[in-house]
């Protein structure tokens, strides 16, 4: 099925086109992946900002943890799985985070 069909069924119906083709096994596989993603970002995040003697709250280091999540986890999926984020990519959300 064509791209722009698919994105025509998520804009129309709201219906993640996964479901089409995998069903709730396809779709809860993929979230629970993303959602792991997620975990180990905010434990690295967590680990750098106590290795630098950083007290930051928890919403702040939950921020850090999606922003990096978003900008890079999410785009490495589609070329490389299992990417962790690099130092210098939590350094320098922590320093925003100051």
């Amino acid at each position: 099925m064509p791209s722009d069909v698919l994105s025509a069924i998520l804009e129309k119906y709201g219906t993640d086109p996964v479901w089409l083709h995998e069903g709730d096994d396809g779709l809860n596989s993929r979230t629970t992946s993303l959602l792991d993603d997620m975990k180990q970002i905010l434990f690295a995040v967590d680990d750098r900002a106590e290795e630098r003697g950083l007290n930051l709250d928890r919403d702040k280091r939950w921020l850090i943890a999606c922003r990096i999540c978003v900008e890079g986890v999410v785009s490495a999926k589609q070329s490389e799985p299992d990417i962790p984020p690099e130092t210098s990519e939590i350094d320098k959300w922590l320093e925003v985070a100051q």
